[in-house]
């Protein structure tokens, strides 16, 4: 992931304002939050509190108009219910990106655990999403969430999360771009529960701040 010096640090974001594509299901999508858009607007919230740039991009767009004073950028590839084979259809090869993003921000699987998909399956076929993306674009950096609590115990939910780190590393390790944040650990109080796995508004921002803490360095 690059050194400190000159030309070999990495940075993702070659322009202004850094392109993020929030990648995943209901829950990139911000399903049930107050304003439609979950954690997209508590990170693009983060964003300007620190006079940063970002824009993000898909092919569905919820939210709302503005945020923090500025006009929010509603895209994002949230598809409600969707497994992780179903995201894959919506990348390179399967389909072309409109704009290469600087920054991916994954979290996907919570459909494939709630309908009982094996585990060890699921992690292999999101092994074949990162492979995608960062053959879609090489020079992103692609966040992927060991994803958050589903609000009761599911022994395939334990398996699959566990699978998530040797995936990101077995992709660290070819040097691709390519880093976990941890959404698992988020309190069983900020998933709304009773078999409602979709976060809270609290869930939702403390999800932003996850995913913030691991791109804010590369933000312009």
């Amino acid at each position: 992931m690059g050194g400190s010096g000159g030309s070999t640090t990495y940075n993702p974001c070659k322009a202004s304002p850094c392109i993020i594509l929030p990648l995943g299901d209901s829950i990139t999508h911000g399903f049930n939050s107050t304003d439609d858009a979950g954690y997209r607007s508590a990170l693009f919230k983060l964003v300007v509190a620190a006079n940063q740039n970002v824009t993000f991009i898909g092919s569905l767009s919820n939210g709302p108009s503005t945020v923090s004073g500025k006009t929010f950028p509603k895209n994002h590839e949230g598809h409600d219910g969707i497994s992780v084979t179903g995201i894959t259809g919506y990348v390179p090869p399967a389909k072309a990106f409109s704009t290469t993003p600087h920054i991916v921000l994954v979290h996907i699987g919570t459909n494939d655990m709630t309908s009982n998909a094996d585990p060890t399956t699921t992690a292999n076929q999101l092994d074949t999403l990162v492979t995608n993306l960062v053959a879609a674009a090489p020079n992103a950096l692609i966040v992927v969430a060991k994803i958050v609590p589903l609000g009761y115990s599911n022994t395939n939910y334990t398996s699959y999360i566990a699978k998530i780190p040797g995936v990101v590393q077995a992709h660290a390790a070819k040097n691709q771009n390519v880093i976990m944040v941890e959404m698992s650990t988020l309190p069983a109080s900020d998933i709304r529960g009773s078999g409602n796995v979709h976060p809270t508004d609290q869930g939702y921002a403390d999800m932003a701040t996850i995913w913030y803490a691991a791109i804010k360095g590369f933000l312009p």
